[in-house]
């Protein structure tokens, strides 16, 4: 994979994460990212994990002995019923999202569905971290030794995190809330919520006793026998920095705020022995535009959704370009098309033997990981010519296929054509029947429409059969395109090729009108030539022709 230049962020980056692993003596360059799978996952936590992914990926590229390790934070509690879910679900509230049934029986908890399919999308994007799973490995007691450090430092805790509360705002006096502070929850091992209070804690037998508010069960254990718990959000998050030796780790602009978690982590961490990760914040990723999806696509800020509409490498390119700090939409709508033809510009200059070395890694980010390329089409075809097609086809990609051969004379056959355009074939095929919005989508007449060939002037309908008469003869995408723009220049006396003028483009619009009246009973649609192509000869003849 090529390697970047110092002016990028990925590359900036790196160079501070090895100064930090230089200074705490590391060699090993663990990368941490983490996701609570409290729901379909969003475009917001992809940033999270691609940004982890690049940095390791440079790291690697360097020479360097670096993992990327990813959190699932699914011993989180469950917080509220998302409307994905029945209501009936609200039982569930306060129980660890490890244990939440799946609401089809199809996987081994809820949490397992959104890890499982989050995982899969991630392996499409080329990005495949070592997967923890932290209900297995508090479970497994991979942590006993140091929640039972935090406990024992749980004094020392409660003082770095007062430091950052407004005394004014808590309901009891330091001292007593200082006397009674556990940086552990106690999942009830009664009804598995963790509506619970410590009440006592043996260091001597790592012993805790506790009570729950919502059974009133009580009981005690051992932390040397079983772990029904974990830690505190702000205490866990230093600990496993620990644990797993991190020297990097990303996280939103909120972690950073003053009293966060990473603020008061920086020094709880120094409790367990050692220092904070280099940190970057990075900014929200949102939807743009007023995309209108079905019920089938669901909620569109998800990268389930992103990858029905986007190649994997232009999802990657999305993210790449933009620092993390940066925040920027993804906006699905009518600007999809030209954000297609915005990465292919881009490609083709990346590709070209002469392209900047900044273009050529760029380049080679979004198209190539450690565990190979990402799948892009063979066969470039642009998406408007595509998803036009679709629209206009209804789908129907036997159709969509003869028209990408109509276009370029391409002669292999349906499975080999379609081998070669994908993924950017289903890609337009997904948006155009379900996220265009249906006041844009494009209805071709049945028959040939009288009464508007009536209300055309002679130049128009003189524009129209001469369209009828030459078409065929220069049946592409370029040709037509020729033919459409040119014709009207002869309606007012010039040159096919003559240079526009005000004259010129107001006989192109009168010219256009009449064709998209005629064609499909709107005054606008699709741009000409991708709409006569995939209409076809035939039908065109059909609807452009008086009886």
């Amino acid at each position: 994979m090529a390697k970047g230049k110092a002016s990028d962020w990925i590359a900036k980056t790196c160079d501070r994460v090895e100064h930090h692993a230089k200074r705490v003596g590391q060699t090993e360059l663990v990368c941490a990212s983490g996701i609570s799978p409290s729901g379909e996952i969003h475009l917001g936590n992809v940033r999270e994990i691609i940004t982890v992914h690049l940095v390791a990926e440079e790291l690697k590229a360097r020479g360097h002995q670096a993992r990327h390790i990813h959190s699932w934070d699914d011993y989180d509690r469950f917080r509220k019923v998302p409307a994905s879910l029945p209501e009936s679900y609200a039982k569930y509230i306060g129980f660890p999202l490890s244990e939440i049934p799946d609401v089809t029986g199809e996987y081994g908890s809820y949490a397992e569905r959104h890890m499982t399919e989050f995982g899969q999308h991630m392996e499409a994007l080329g990005i495949r971290p070592e997967y923890i799973r932290q209900s297995a490995a508090y479970k497994a007691g991979t942590y006993t030794d140091a929640v039972k450090l935090a406990m024992d430092k749980r004094h020392e805790i409660f003082d770095i995190l007062a430091e950052q509360q407004t005394e004014s705002r808590q309901e009891r006096p330091r001292e007593e809330r200082r006397k009674t502070y556990y940086p552990f929850t106690v999942y009830c091992e009664s009804c598995q919520r963790d509506t619970t209070e410590i009440r006592e804690y043996d260091a001597a037998t790592a012993t805790i006793s506790y009570g729950c508010k919502q059974c009133e069960h009580a009981a005690s254990f051992s932390l040397n026998d079983r772990m029904c718990g974990k830690l505190v959000w702000k205490v866990d998050w230093p600990m496993r920095w620990n644990h797993e030796k991190v020297i990097f780790e990303p996280g939103g602009d909120d972690h950073a705020s003053p009293g966060s978690s990473y603020t008061v982590g920086k020094d709880i961490v120094k409790l367990f022995g050692w220092q904070a990760p280099y940190f970057v914040g990075y900014a929200f990723v949102g939807v743009g535009g007023a995309s209108k999806m079905s019920s089938s696509a669901g909620n569109t800020a998800t990268p389930r959704v992103a990858l029905e509409i986007l190649e994997p490498a232009m999802l990657r390119w999305l993210y790449i370009r933009k620092q993390p700090r940066q925040r920027f939409d993804i906006d699905f709508g009518q600007e999809m098309i030209r954000l297609y033809e915005e990465w292919d510009r881009f490609s083709t200059k990346a590709t070209k033997p002469e392209a900047a070395d900044k273009d050529k890694a760029l380049y080679a980010r979004c198209t190539t990981t450690s565990i190979g390329e990402l799948k892009t089409s063979s066969t470039p075809v642009s998406f408007r010519l595509l998803s036009s097609s679709a629209d206009i086809a209804q789908g129907s990609k036997p159709q969509v296929l003869r028209i990408v051969r109509d276009h370029n004379g391409d002669e292999r056959s349906d499975e080999e054509l379609e081998l070669a355009l994908n993924p950017r074939l289903d890609c337009a095929i997904f948006w155009a029947l379900n996220v265009r919005a249906e006041e844009e989508r494009t209805v071709i007449r049945d028959e040939f429409a009288a009464d508007k060939w009536a209300e055309l002037d002679e130049t128009n309908r003189g524009s129209v059969q001469l369209l009828i008469e030459k078409m065929e003869d220069v049946w592409t995408l370029k040709g037509l395109t020729s033919l459409v723009y040119g014709i009207p220049k002869l309606s007012v006396g010039a040159a096919m090729d003559a240079p526009p003028t005000d004259e010129i483009k107001k006989a192109q619009r009168a010219f256009f009108v009449s064709l998209y009246t005629l064609l499909c009973s709107s005054d606008t649609g699709p741009r000409l030539p991708t709409l006569l192509l995939s209409v076809g000869a035939e039908k065109v003849r059909q609807l452009l022709t008086a009886p």
